[in-house]
């Protein structure tokens, strides 16, 4: 074996102890973390849903990944479209999540495009503000493996609820 394949083989084995130790820390981190407390309310859309939100969530996370080497950063990424091409400049917004470790090792994991559209079916910086919000939260819970939401088994997104107005909602089926 020639010293450049040398080289190159201790340099394949670091990396690979690295990604073993970022493992080895992410498995001891989930294995600690909780689910965060729903505390903050919805009332946005008239129903009163409790909810964690995104400062509740980053004190339940960052404690305890800290106490494992482990760190992350959060990037948006906003599309508004281009200008012919069917999305009426309705602005759409990825959060892009890396998890780090202390031994070097960073763990990519890009998130799905929101629209970031207001009541008003327009964007605004508020508008994308919150659709950057809502994205921290769900990709670093989902990477967390924890929920600090109630799960209403998809009733959401299914035709359980009707709009008939500006976040007014009337349901089909009488809640619980």
């Amino acid at each position: 074996m020639t010293e450049h394949e040398t080289l190159h083989e201790q340099r394949l084995e670091a990396v690979a102890q690295r990604k073993r130790e970022w493992c080895a820390a992410f498995v001891a981190a989930q294995a600690e973390l909780v689910n965060p407390l729903a505390s903050a309310l919805n009332a946005g859309i008239g129903r009163g849903v409790k909810y964690c939100d995104l400062p509740t969530l980053l004190d339940c996370i960052r404690p305890v990944f800290s106490k494992h080497g482990l760190g992350f950063t959060q990037t948006a990424r906003i599309d508004f479209g281009a200008p012919g091409d069917g999305s009426d400049a309705v602005a759409r917004v990825a959060v892009d999540t890396s998890i780090f470790h202390a031994g070097g090792h960073t763990e990519f994991f890009s998130g799905p495009a929101l629209p970031a559209v207001g009541r008003d079916g327009r964007t605004s910086a508020h508008s994308i503000g919150g659709a950057v919000t809502y994205g921290r939260r769900y990709a670093l819970s989902s990477l967390a493996g924890v929920s600090g939401d109630p799960d209403d088994d998809g009733n959401d997104i299914s035709n359980v609820g009707r709009t008939t107005g500006l976040g007014e909602i009337k349901w089909d089926k009488e809640e619980k």
